[in-house]
C-alpha cells in the first residue's frame, strides 16, 4: 500500500499537470476540464458527485441541441453570383455521410455536438487517403486534446486513440483537426464550457433531488428527535434508538403503529417538503439551465408561458434563438475544413427537416412558392419525398401579374367617364292617323306580292273602279 506521502506527491504531480494544461490558456476560471484520475483520488467533481449530465435539464439540453442539429442533412453548393446548383457526387457529402466503420453521419455529428456544449471544445480528426482526401472522420474526446504552442505556432496534442489510429501521443498541425469551439474571451483556440455558468444552477438541482430521494426513502416522514424528560441510561437510549430505526424507518416501516415508552414523545427537527418549496425551488434551477444554453422552456416540456397556436412558430422561436448560431459555425468551419471558400462553394444545412411541421401550412408555403415563382414543381416535390414529373423543372408565374411600369403606360385603364341621363324625357312623336287607301293597298300587297307584275296600274274611285288583271279589262260601278 503507497504511503500518505507518496499519494500527496501523486496528487500534486498531476494537479501540476493540470495547471500547466490549464495555465495555456490563460485565466485557469475559465475552463471546467477536471484533473485526470480525480475520481480515483476519492475526490468529487467540483459541480457534483457524477457530474452536472446527471442533472435532467443539463442532459435534455445537451441532447436535444445536439439531436436537433445532427438529424438535418447537409448539402454542398455551388454559387457562380447567378444561379446556384447543388453538387450531388460530393466527395464532403460522402465522407460526412459514412464517417468511419463504427459511425454514422448522425452519431459523429451528434458527438461533436455534445463535446462543444459540455466542454466548450468538439475535435474531428481526419484520416487520409493516397490522394490525400480525408477518407475517415473520428471524433475525439475533449478532455484527451489540449493546445500546445510553440512561439507563434500551435499543435494539438492528442492521447491515445486507437479508434483514431493514433497508437501513441500524437502530435498534430492544425489543417489536421477539425476544432468546433463555443464562446472564446481570452483565448481563440479554446471555448468556453457552458456549464462555467450552469453548474451552480445544476448543483443546487441535483441537491434538491437528493434531498428529495432521501426524504421519500423515509417515506416523506422527516427525521427528528425521541424526548423525554426522565433520564435514560446511554445503552437504553442507543437501545431504542436502534429498535426505532429498524421498526419505523424506511418502506417496512411505513404504516407501523409506534409505541412509546418511559415518557418518550417524537418531535420532528426539519421542513416538510411542501414548506421547502421544492417544487419552485427545481423549476427555477431549470430554467437557469435552459437560459445558459438558450433553449426555450417548451422544448424541456414546460408549456405554461407558451402563447403561439402553431408548432411551426414555437420550431422558428427554436431555431432562431438557438440552433442558428451553431449551425452557421460549423457550416463555416466545415466548408474551410474540406477546402471551401465558403462563398462560391460552400457546405449548408437543409432547413426543411428542421420546419417539417404542420402538413396544411407546409403544403400552402410550397403551392404559395411554386405560383410565386420561387421553386420549381420538382423541387417542391423533392420536399414532400415525392418522384420527380415530366416539365415540373420550369419555373411559373401567373400571366395576370405585370410590371408597374407597363401598367403606367397603358391607357385603356383610365376610368371612363359616367354618362348622366337627360334632365328632360325625350318630346312624342305625333301619329298620322292611317288611311283608307293605304290599307287598302297595303292588304292587296301582302296578298298578290308573289304574283306577276301587273301589265297596268289598277285606278281605284269610291264609285268607279277599272282594274286590268292578267290582260282583262272590267268595269264596276
Amino acid at each position: 500500500m503507497a504511503s500518505p506521502l507518496a499519494f500527496s506527491r501523486r496528487a500534486l504531480r498531476i494537479f501540476s499537470a493540470w495547471f500547466t494544461r490549464q495555465g495555456s490558456a490563460g485565466d485557469v476560471s475559465l475552463r471546467l476540464n477536471w484533473p485526470d484520475g480525480w475520481h480515483q483520488l476519492g475526490m468529487d467533481s467540483p459541480m457534483t458527485r457524477g457530474g452536472a449530465l446527471s442533472f435532467p435539464a443539463v442532459f435534455a439540453s445537451i441532447d436535444m441541441i445536439s439531436s436537433d442539429i445532427a438529424r438535418l442533412p447537409m448539402r454542398h453548393w455551388r454559387d457562380d453570383g447567378t444561379t446556384r446548383s447543388e453538387v450531388r457526387n460530393s466527395w464532403a457529402i460522402k465522407v460526412l455521410d459514412k464517417p468511419n466503420d463504427y459511425q454514422t453521419g448522425f452519431d459523429i455529428m451528434k458527438m461533436l455536438i455534445a463535446s462543444q456544449l459540455y466542454r466548450g471544445n468538439g475535435y474531428l480528426y481526419p484520416v487520409r487517403n493516397g490522394r490525400f482526401q480525408i477518407e475517415q472522420l473520428h471524433c475525439l474526446f475533449p478532455d484527451n486534446v489540449f493546445v500546445y504552442r510553440t512561439g507563434p505556432d500551435y499543435f494539438y496534442r492528442v492521447s491515445a486513440e486507437p479508434m483514431a489510429r493514433l497508437e501513441t501521443i500524437a502530435m498534430i498541425p492544425p489543417r489536421e483537426m477539425f476544432h468546433h469551439r463555443m464562446l472564446v474571451l481570452n483565448d481563440a483556440l479554446l471555448g468556453i464550457t457552458p456549464m462555467l455558468a450552469a453548474a451552480t444552477s445544476s448543483n443546487a438541482g441535483l441537491a434538491i433531488l437528493r434531498s428529495s430521494e432521501k426524504f421519500f426513502q423515509k417515506m416523506a416522514r422527516p427525521s427528528g428527535v425521541l424526548q423525554t424528560a426522565g433520564m435514560l441510561r446511554p445503552d437504553a437510549a442507543e437501545a431504542i434508538k436502534e429498535r426505532w430505526k429498524r421498526v419505523y424507518a424506511g418502506e417496512e416501516g411505513a404504516g407501523e403503529v409506534a409505541v412509546l415508552e418511559q415518557g418518550l414523545e417524537w418531535k420532528p427537527l426539519t421542513m416538510s417538503a411542501v414548506d421547502a418549496q421544492l417544487i419552485d425551488q427545481l423549476r427555477y434551477s431549470v430554467e437557469d439551465v435552459a437560459r445558459v444554453y438558450r433553449l426555450p422552456l417548451f422544448m424541456l416540456g414546460d408549456l405554461t408561458k407558451v402563447s403561439f397556436s402553431s408548432s411551426e412558430q414555437l420550431t422558428r422561436v427554436y431555431w432562431t434563438g438557438c440552433l442558428s448560431a451553431h449551425m452557421e459555425s460549423i457550416e463555416k468551419r466545415m466548408s474551410r475544413f474540406f477546402g471551401m471558400d465558403g462563398r462560391n462553394e460552400y457546405l449548408q444545412y437543409d432547413l426543411d427537416a428542421l420546419f417539417r411541421t404542420e402538413m396544411q401550412t407546409r403544403i400552402e408555403a410550397l403551392a404559395k412558392a411554386v405560383q410565386g415563382g420561387i421553386r420549381t414543381p420538382n423541387e417542391a416535390r423533392r420536399i414532400e419525398g415525392l418522384n420527380a414529373v415530366d416539365g415540373g423543372d420550369t419555373v411559373f408565374m401567373q400571366q395576370q401579374m405585370v410590371p408597374v411600369e407597363a401598367l403606367a403606360t397603358r391607357t385603356d385603364l383610365a376610368p371612363k367617364p359616367q354618362v348622366m341621363p337627360p334632365t328632360t324625357p325625350p318630346r312624342e312623336q305625333a301619329t298620322t292617323p292611317l288611311q283608307p287607301a293605304a290599307l287598302h293597298d297595303a292588304l292587296m300587297g301582302a296578298v298578290f306580292h308573289d304574283l306577276p307584275a301587273l301589265r297596268a296600274a289598277s285606278v281605284h274611285h269610291p264609285r268607279q273602279q277599272r282594274t286590268l288583271i292578267h290582260g282583262r279589262r272590267s268595269r264596276a260601278g
